[in-house]
């Protein structure tokens, strides 16, 4: 995450962060790219890419691939080019 990135405080149920740490766990990730990639997930609408799709659309496709990359280029510990 960039220090420029948006920061807050949130409040969880004990049993919700236990799940948190335990997925983040198991997905080698820290409890706050798991949180990332869970909200993220939830935003996405699953589109068919064809002739009618809209340019709206391809743009949405394309910002969550290049914020999954990058996410997961930050875990690898890898730079990504530009």
């Amino acid at each position: 995450m960039a220090s420029t990135d948006s920061q807050f405080k949130l409040r969880l149920p004990e049993a919700l962060e236990i799940l948190l740490a335990e997925a983040a766990d198991a997905n080698r990730r820290s409890k706050t790219a798991e949180t990332l990639s869970r909200l993220e997930q939830s935003f996405i609408i699953p589109i068919d890419i064809d002739s009618s799709a809209t340019d709206a659309s391809l743009v949405h496709v394309v910002l969550g691939l290049d914020r999954k990359l990058t996410a997961l280029c930050q875990h690898l510990g890898v730079k990504l080019d530009s």
